[in-house]
């Protein structure tokens, strides 16, 4: 099975023209996220797997390749995962 992702129940978001703005309640952070992020969002409301993501993004940017923008998508998550915007999911 593929591991998915989806956004952490625990953070509230607000687009901010191309970003968006987090606020992850436990830790009372705020965070904002670029637009190449914030496209990974978005993708998150419903669980996916990086493969999922990168295609949907490299539709979104197309000067990149779907195999690069995977190795950028797992990067991204894992970040996203230790700033706890993003959970894994079965």
């Amino acid at each position: 099975m593929d591991e998915r992702f989806r956004r952490s129940s625990q953070v509230k978001s607000s687009p901010l023209q191309d970003e968006i703005m987090f606020f992850h309640q436990p830790s009372g952070k705020f965070c904002v996220l670029n637009r190449t992020t914030a496209s990974i969002w978005t993708r998150l409301a419903t669980p996916s797997t990086p493969e999922e993501i990168a295609r949907e993004v490299a539709t979104i940017f197309r000067d990149v390749s779907e195999g690069q923008t995977l190795n950028e998508m797992q990067t991204a998550l894992d970040e996203m995962l230790t700033l706890g915007l993003v959970e894994r999911t079965s």
